[in-house]
């Protein structure tokens, strides 16, 4: 797992990676940050929760994900890891738990597919919903250790 200074959304759509994981809320809501640039540059992550969200209650996506492919073969996969939405001053969002089971699912959906690069935003989880970025980075460091994925993050240069 590497960190570089960079824009996750222009490394997927230089092929620099195959997906893009970000943690999303139960709620169809693709609020402000990182979520609100995907939808608008990757409507098919927003259709896919759209989808989701009709057959599956707020509690029913915890731990799960969904994703949308784009007419170039590279996914982005929403991960269910807070229920609803609010400020880091509202409490943490992140459920930790429902992080790693998302983790453990986008790990094997990419096995399935045959893809080996995601990349992740920096801070993930952390900011707005109030996590632990130690927390989160080390639980996505052992989801993929030894799983023949590399994984980058990205933090955008200030």
């Amino acid at each position: 797992m590497q960190t570089i200074n960079g824009d996750l959304l222009t490394a997927l759509e230089k092929g620099e990676i195959q997906c893009i994981g970000h943690q999303t809320n139960c709620m169809n809501a693709f609020g402000p940050i990182i979520a609100a640039k995907i939808k608008k540059k990757f409507p098919e992550a927003w259709w896919a929760d759209c989808v989701f969200s009709k057959d599956h209650t707020p509690y029913e996506k915890l731990g799960k994900i969904s994703y949308g492919e784009l007419e170039t073969g590279q996914y982005v996969l929403n991960l269910y890891a807070q229920l609803d939405f609010g400020s880091q001053s509202s409490g943490r969002k992140t459920n930790y738990e429902s992080l790693y089971r998302a983790l453990e699912v986008a790990r094997d959906f990419m096995k399935e597919k045959y893809l080996t690069k995601i990349g992740f935003p920096f801070k993930m989880g952390s900011d707005r919903a109030g996590g632990d970025w130690r927390i989160v980075s080390s639980i996505i460091e052992v989801i993929f250790q030894d799983s023949g994925i590399d994984v980058t993050i990205y933090q955008l240069p200030s």
